[in-house]
């Protein structure tokens, strides 16, 4: 799957806690934002089809 840009609001808060995770993971907060978002859709039950 082709990744989009796009933008998001966020609380400054939750932004700089993502960027802490990504830095201490070795990671983007792309990914971790991508991750979590990811987490919390399989979740809700509301995913379709497969993630690449």
């Amino acid at each position: 799957m082709t990744p989009n840009r796009t933008n998001i609001l966020l609380d400054s808060n939750l932004l700089a806690e993502a960027k802490r995770i990504a830095r201490r993971q070795r990671s983007t907060a792309t990914r971790v934002v991508e991750q979590a978002l990811r987490e919390y859709i399989d979740r809700q039950g509301a995913h379709r089809a497969p993630y690449a």
